[in-house]
This record gives C-alpha cells, structure tokens and sequence, in this order.
C-alpha cells in the first residue's frame, strides 16, 4: 500500500512524506476514505511541523 508506505515508517522516509507533500498525484486513486483520510493529517501535521521548525520536526521524529 503506498499511502501506508508513506504515512507509517517516519524514522527512515522522511524525504518520502516530502515527495508525498509535493506530488499528491503519486497516490492512487482507489484508496479507502480512512486510508485518505489518516494519509491527509500526517502530511497536515509534516506540513504545520516543517512551516514552523525543522528542528522540531527532527527533535519529534527522531527522540
């Protein structure tokens, strides 16, 4: 499952979250509405996260 491939591992993909922020057209359309829907506020909560501090963002992921 792509969207869980992205959403699940944050120690070792965090350029995949990237990529999954960047391009949303690499998921696939056929997904559950939970899938998309938990798959939408992990990138939100990467997003706010990155917008306020990457620091953060590493201190959070990586602790």
């Amino acid at each position: 499952r792509l969207i869980v491939k992205y959403s699940m591992p944050f120690y070792g993909s965090l350029p995949f979250q990237y990529e999954a922020l960047l391009h949303p057209g690499l998921r696939r359309p056929t997904l559950s509405h939970r899938e998309a829907s938990s798959s939408l506020q992990t990138q939100l909560l990467l997003f706010i996260y990155l917008f306020f501090s990457k620091s953060l963002l590493l201190i959070l992921f990586y602790v």
